[in-house]
């Protein structure tokens, strides 16, 4: 029994079919405990036997299990992963499930996955399904998006919905729209967000120029170079600081030249 899934764990990486029948070999006889993370590389990795193993020894038994094998599954098999969620629905997951299936079918299937985001907020999850269903939405219900994403962030989501809702709201309340974007950023948030406050910079915004300097130019002071060249035709005076910031910094490509042109 120990031997067996002990020898697995040592040809696994060189041997994946053979570790695959080892394991399943210690599961038959009564070692199966640690199985599904066992099998977890080979799962990710795409491996139909090992998901098929999974399957088979945990899931027929908890058929709630489809969740946590669905998520390892999702990257390398969407199929089997939509199958595995649909299980997990059928157990009665409404909370994680029937979210993170709309999430794998939302672009071929909206309107079904509009339904399954509605279905979890329903369940409580009105954490993220709030944030995905007002992605989902935004374009042609943006009012409705608006409301779906303060209901994310009053449920705890300081990271996907303050900064979604930022770039719904920028043109009408940039204001607001750079206090959610400072949010996101300070939870870790700043995907793309010299790009999501550059509109804003370049149209003088003090505000947005100052968070782009503590959460940017404090940690990089060679970003002075992309802040000034923001705001070079409304700041002339400030864009040459900024560039002399960065040339002392060691910009000296880039930053000198743009001072130079200034």
């Amino acid at each position: 029994v120990y031997a067996t899934r002990q020898l697995a764990l040592k040809v696994m990486h060189e041997a994946p079919e053979r570790a695959v029948t080892l394991l399943e070999r210690a599961a038959k006889a009564g070692n199966a405990s640690n199985l599904m993370n066992d099998l977890k590389p080979l799962i990710t990795s795409g491996n139909l036997r090992a998901i098929e193993l999974a399957d088979n020894e945990i899931v027929a038994k908890e058929p709630k299990k489809a969740f946590e094998l669905a998520l390892l599954t999702a990257d390398k098999n969407k199929a089997v992963a939509i199958r595995l969620y649909e299980r997990a629905i059928d157990a009665g997951d409404e909370y994680a499930s029937t979210g993170n299936l709309a999430n794998l079918i939302s672009e071929e299937e909206p309107e079904r996955a509009r339904k399954l985001y509605e279905r979890a907020i329903s369940a409580g999850e009105t954490r993220y399904a709030t944030n995905n269903l007002a992605d989902l939405i935004a374009h042609n219900e943006p009012e409705r998006a608006k409301e779906l994403y303060e209901q994310a962030i009053s449920a705890g989501d300081k990271y996907y919905a303050p900064r979604n809702l930022a770039l719904l709201i920028i043109d009408r309340d940039p204001n607001r729209a750079i206090s959610l974007l400072e949010t996101a950023a300070k939870n870790g948030n700043k995907r793309n967000f010299a790009v999501d406050l550059e509109t804003v910079i370049k149209n003088g915004n003090t505000k947005a120029i100052r968070l782009y300097e503590s959460a940017l130019i404090v940690k990089d002071k060679t970003k002075a170079n992309d802040l000034a060249e923001l705001i070079k035709g409304r700041m002339p005076e400030r864009a040459d600081d900024l560039y002399r910031l960065a040339i002392a910094a060691g910009d000296e490509r880039y930053a000198t030249f743009n001072l130079a042109c200034l």
